[in-house]
């Protein structure tokens, strides 16, 4: 469980915002809470190992249907 930058207590996992599951289509993130009653940060953390890779899977999503269109229109 991850920590918060600000005071260093651990972070709630909480519900991501409409904007935060946009993003996280190119950048994996989870959004967490403070638990600390003094702290009240609130943000969000890229999610794991698969964070690394996102993207190139994605280029390589967007370059596979440019190639497809390519084909399709010829």
């Amino acid at each position: 469980m991850p920590f918060c930058p600000q005071c260093g207590t651990r972070l709630q996992r909480v519900r991501r915002r409409t904007i935060d599951k946009l993003v996280s289509f190119l950048v994996p993130l989870n959004r967490y809470r403070c638990l600390s009653s003094g702290c009240i940060w609130e943000g969000n953390i890229r999610s794991g190992l698969r964070s690394r890779f996102v993207f190139l899977y994605w280029l390589l999503l967007v370059l596979a249907a440019m190639l497809v269109g390519r084909f399709i229109t010829r």
